[in-house]
Protein backbone atom coordinates (compact mmCIF):
# COMPACT_ATOMS: atom_id res chain seq x y z
CA UNK A 1 0.00 0.00 0.00
CA UNK A 2 1.14 3.62 -0.53
CA UNK A 3 1.46 6.22 2.34
CA UNK A 4 -1.33 8.05 3.52
CA UNK A 5 -2.46 11.81 2.00
CA UNK A 6 -4.76 13.53 3.74
CA UNK A 7 -7.65 16.33 2.35
CA UNK A 8 -7.10 20.08 4.09
CA UNK A 9 -9.43 21.85 5.71
CA UNK A 10 -10.64 23.30 2.19
CA UNK A 11 -10.75 19.61 0.45
CA UNK A 12 -8.01 19.99 -0.92
CA UNK A 13 -6.30 16.81 -1.76
CA UNK A 14 -2.60 17.02 -0.53
CA UNK A 15 -0.77 14.04 -1.68
CA UNK A 16 2.55 13.84 0.23
CA UNK A 17 4.40 10.73 -0.68
CA UNK A 18 6.62 9.02 -3.78
CA UNK A 19 4.94 7.60 -7.17
CA UNK A 20 5.26 3.65 -8.11
CA UNK A 21 6.67 5.22 -10.55
CA UNK A 22 9.89 7.04 -10.61
CA UNK A 23 9.57 9.52 -13.25
CA UNK A 24 6.08 10.97 -11.59
CA UNK A 25 5.49 12.74 -8.45
CA UNK A 26 1.64 12.95 -7.33
CA UNK A 27 -0.24 16.55 -7.87
CA UNK A 28 -0.11 18.66 -5.23
CA UNK A 29 -3.50 19.43 -5.29
CA UNK A 30 -6.71 18.40 -7.16
CA UNK A 31 -10.16 19.58 -5.23
CA UNK A 32 -11.58 16.48 -3.55
CA UNK A 33 -15.64 16.01 -5.07
CA UNK A 34 -14.73 18.34 -7.75
CA UNK A 35 -16.01 17.96 -11.23
CA UNK A 36 -13.40 17.65 -14.14
CA UNK A 37 -12.85 17.52 -17.87
CA UNK A 38 -10.07 15.06 -18.66
CA UNK A 39 -8.38 15.48 -21.82
CA UNK A 40 -5.43 13.04 -23.17
CA UNK A 41 -2.30 15.17 -23.88
CA UNK A 42 -1.93 13.44 -27.09
CA UNK A 43 -5.48 13.50 -29.12
CA UNK A 44 -6.89 16.46 -27.60
CA UNK A 45 -9.70 14.64 -27.14
CA UNK A 46 -12.14 14.25 -23.97
CA UNK A 47 -12.83 11.48 -21.94
CA UNK A 48 -16.58 10.83 -22.24
CA UNK A 49 -18.94 7.89 -21.87
CA UNK A 50 -20.07 6.09 -25.54
CA UNK A 51 -23.58 7.30 -26.80
CA UNK A 52 -23.54 10.20 -23.63
CA UNK A 53 -25.25 7.43 -21.50
CA UNK A 54 -24.19 6.39 -17.93
CA UNK A 55 -25.61 3.11 -17.63
CA UNK A 56 -23.85 -0.03 -15.86
CA UNK A 57 -21.13 -1.69 -18.93
CA UNK A 58 -21.21 1.63 -20.54
CA UNK A 59 -17.88 1.84 -22.87
CA UNK A 60 -15.44 5.14 -22.28
CA UNK A 61 -14.21 6.61 -25.20
CA UNK A 62 -12.32 10.00 -26.24
CA UNK A 63 -14.49 12.79 -27.90
CA UNK A 64 -14.12 16.18 -29.20
CA UNK A 65 -15.28 18.57 -26.63
CA UNK A 66 -19.25 19.06 -25.72
CA UNK A 67 -18.32 20.02 -21.91
CA UNK A 68 -22.41 18.04 -21.29
CA UNK A 69 -22.34 15.27 -18.75
CA UNK A 70 -20.62 12.81 -20.59
CA UNK A 71 -17.52 14.23 -20.08
CA UNK A 72 -17.96 15.53 -16.88
CA UNK A 73 -15.88 13.64 -14.04
CA UNK A 74 -16.07 14.07 -10.73
CA UNK A 75 -12.90 13.06 -8.79
CA UNK A 76 -13.34 11.43 -5.03
CA UNK A 77 -10.36 10.49 -2.84
CA UNK A 78 -10.73 7.34 -1.29
CA UNK A 79 -7.14 6.95 1.13
CA UNK A 80 -4.01 5.02 0.82
CA UNK A 81 -3.27 7.00 -2.78
CA UNK A 82 -6.75 6.08 -4.39
CA UNK A 83 -9.51 8.15 -6.48
CA UNK A 84 -12.63 6.82 -7.81
CA UNK A 85 -13.69 8.91 -10.67
CA UNK A 86 -17.26 9.10 -10.91
CA UNK A 87 -19.54 9.34 -14.05
CA UNK A 88 -21.09 13.07 -14.61
CA UNK A 89 -24.16 11.69 -16.21
CA UNK A 90 -24.66 8.92 -13.13
CA UNK A 91 -23.78 9.39 -9.82
CA UNK A 92 -23.83 5.91 -8.68
CA UNK A 93 -21.04 4.52 -11.61
CA UNK A 94 -17.40 5.02 -11.72
CA UNK A 95 -15.13 4.05 -14.29
CA UNK A 96 -13.43 0.86 -13.68
CA UNK A 97 -10.93 -1.50 -15.52
CA UNK A 98 -13.49 -4.45 -16.95
CA UNK A 99 -11.18 -7.21 -15.47
CA UNK A 100 -9.41 -7.30 -12.26
CA UNK A 101 -5.99 -8.31 -14.41
CA UNK A 102 -2.11 -6.38 -15.13
CA UNK A 103 -2.92 -7.37 -19.12
CA UNK A 104 -2.64 -5.06 -21.31
CA UNK A 105 -6.03 -3.76 -23.30
CA UNK A 106 -8.31 -4.58 -20.69
CA UNK A 107 -11.53 -2.20 -21.35
CA UNK A 108 -12.27 0.70 -19.18
CA UNK A 109 -16.05 1.27 -18.71
CA UNK A 110 -18.58 2.41 -16.17
CA UNK A 111 -20.06 0.08 -13.62
CA UNK A 112 -21.79 0.47 -10.14
CA UNK A 113 -19.40 1.30 -7.53
CA UNK A 114 -18.65 -1.66 -5.10
CA UNK A 115 -15.28 0.06 -3.15
CA UNK A 116 -13.09 -2.78 -5.41
CA UNK A 117 -9.88 -2.25 -6.24
CA UNK A 118 -10.67 -2.39 -10.46
CA UNK A 119 -12.82 0.73 -9.84
CA UNK A 120 -9.87 2.86 -8.42
CA UNK A 121 -6.86 4.73 -9.87
CA UNK A 122 -3.48 6.38 -8.98
CA UNK A 123 -2.81 9.80 -10.11
CA UNK A 124 0.89 10.88 -11.05
CA UNK A 125 1.55 14.47 -12.31
CA UNK A 126 4.25 13.83 -15.42
CA UNK A 127 6.85 16.32 -16.15
CA UNK A 128 4.75 18.26 -18.95
CA UNK A 129 1.98 18.61 -16.17
CA UNK A 130 -0.41 16.33 -17.29
CA UNK A 131 -1.21 13.28 -15.26
CA UNK A 132 -1.28 9.88 -15.92
CA UNK A 133 -4.45 7.42 -14.59
CA UNK A 134 -2.44 4.65 -12.63
CA UNK A 135 -4.39 1.37 -12.46
CA UNK A 136 -3.71 -0.41 -8.87
CA UNK A 137 -4.62 -4.06 -10.88
CA UNK A 138 -1.44 -3.48 -12.75
CA UNK A 139 0.42 -2.72 -9.58
CA UNK A 140 0.40 1.05 -10.95
CA UNK A 141 2.74 0.02 -14.05
CA UNK A 142 0.18 0.67 -16.24
CA UNK A 143 -2.28 3.29 -17.09
CA UNK A 144 -5.61 4.46 -18.58
CA UNK A 145 -4.52 5.12 -22.84
CA UNK A 146 -6.31 5.46 -26.08
CA UNK A 147 -6.00 2.64 -28.28
CA UNK A 148 -4.28 2.62 -30.89
CA UNK A 149 -3.12 6.41 -30.11
CA UNK A 150 -4.88 8.06 -32.28
CA UNK A 151 -7.39 11.38 -32.22
CA UNK A 152 -10.21 10.07 -33.52
CA UNK A 153 -13.50 10.38 -32.06
CA UNK A 154 -15.44 7.17 -30.41
CA UNK A 155 -11.67 5.94 -30.02
CA UNK A 156 -11.77 3.10 -27.15
CA UNK A 157 -9.84 3.81 -23.61
CA UNK A 158 -8.25 1.09 -22.21
CA UNK A 159 -5.20 -0.38 -19.47
CA UNK A 160 -2.38 -0.24 -21.11
CA UNK A 161 1.72 -0.36 -20.19
CA UNK A 162 3.11 2.81 -19.11
CA UNK A 163 5.16 3.99 -22.17
CA UNK A 164 6.27 7.70 -21.23
CA UNK A 165 4.05 8.86 -23.96
CA UNK A 166 1.69 11.42 -24.06
CA UNK A 167 -0.80 8.96 -24.91
CA UNK A 168 -0.67 8.16 -21.49
CA UNK A 169 -1.36 11.32 -20.17
CA UNK A 170 -4.37 13.16 -19.44
CA UNK A 171 -5.24 16.73 -18.38
CA UNK A 172 -7.62 17.79 -15.42
CA UNK A 173 -9.90 20.71 -16.64
CA UNK A 174 -11.97 21.72 -14.00
CA UNK A 175 -15.05 22.35 -14.55
CA UNK A 176 -15.80 25.39 -12.60
CA UNK A 177 -12.45 27.10 -12.49
CA UNK A 178 -11.49 28.29 -9.96
CA UNK A 179 -8.50 30.72 -10.98
CA UNK A 180 -6.58 29.99 -7.37
CA UNK A 181 -5.83 26.52 -8.60
CA UNK A 182 -5.33 27.14 -12.54
CA UNK A 183 -5.35 24.03 -14.83
CA UNK A 184 -3.95 20.78 -14.81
Amino acid sequence: TLPDDYIDPNNNINIIRPMALESFSYPNILTNGALYYIKNAHSGKYLSTAGGVGSVGTNVIQYSFHGNAPQKWRIVHCGNGLFKIVSGVSPNNVLQITTNSDTNGINVNLNTDTNHLIKRFGLSRASTGAFAILTPTSNFRKVVAVQNATADNGQNVFQWQYKSSINDQWIFEPVNRDPSHGVA
